[in-house]
């Protein structure tokens, strides 16, 4: 939701981010660059209708949704 982001920083939270952005079963993840995955319009929509509890992280100040 805030941007692509590069495979690797998403392994730091979810180890199968690659698998998730390669098979993109619904259709919720474009390739913004090579390594690099950003949200789709029905990415959004899905958050819209699912939405995420916000944690900072890291001390970066940048939120990142909690998976329960």
């Amino acid at each position: 939701a805030a941007g692509p982001r590069r495979v690797r920083e998403l392994r730091e939270r979810c180890p199968d981010a690659g698998k998730i952005l390669l098979n993109n079963v619904y259709g919720w993840f474009e390739r913004a660059d090579r390594g690099i995955y950003g949200l789709t319009e029905a990415g959004r929509a899905a958050l819209r209708r699912w939405p995420q509890q916000r944690t900072k992280i890291d001390g970066l100040g940048d939120t990142q949704p909690v998976h329960s």
